[in-house]
C-alpha cells in the first residue's frame, strides 16, 4: 500500500493517497515528468510546432487509454510551464543531493 505519492497534488489513479506535502514535508515534492528537448537555440518556430503536435498526440482517445493503463497522467503544459517544472525539480534534487553530502568523485 503506498504512503504518499511525491507530486504536489494527488493522483488521479490514486485519489485517496496523500501526498508528501499534506504530510508536512513541502520541500521533497519530486514530480514525476516525461518532456521532449532539443539542442539550445532550436528555433522558436520549430518549438512551438513540436509543442503543438505532441500536445495534439496526448489528448487522443487511444493515446490517454493506453497511458492510463501504464500509470502514466498525462498533462500538456506550455514550453515555458516545462522549463520551468525542470528548473525546479533539479533545484529540488540538489538541494537533496547537497543534503546527504552526494559528491561526484
Amino acid at each position: 500500500m503506498p504512503l504518499a505519492v511525491t507530486g504536489a497534488q494527488r493522483s488521479p489513479l490514486m485519489p485517496d493517497v496523500p501526498t508528501i506535502v499534506e504530510l508536512g514535508q513541502p520541500k521533497l515534492v519530486l514530480e514525476n515528468f516525461f518532456g521532449l528537448s532539443g539542442p539550445a537555440r532550436l528555433p522558436a518556430e520549430l518549438v512551438t510546432r513540436l509543442h503543438a503536435a505532441c500536445n495534439e498526440v496526448l489528448v487522443m482517445p487511444d493515446i490517454q487509454k493506453k497511458l492510463t493503463e501504464l500509470a502514466i497522467v498525462a498533462k500538456p503544459e506550455t514550453v515555458a510551464m516545462f522549463n520551468g517544472l525542470v528548473k525546479d525539480q533539479v533545484g529540488v534534487l540538489g538541494q537533496a543531493v547537497k543534503g546527504a553530502g552526494i559528491k561526484l568523485t
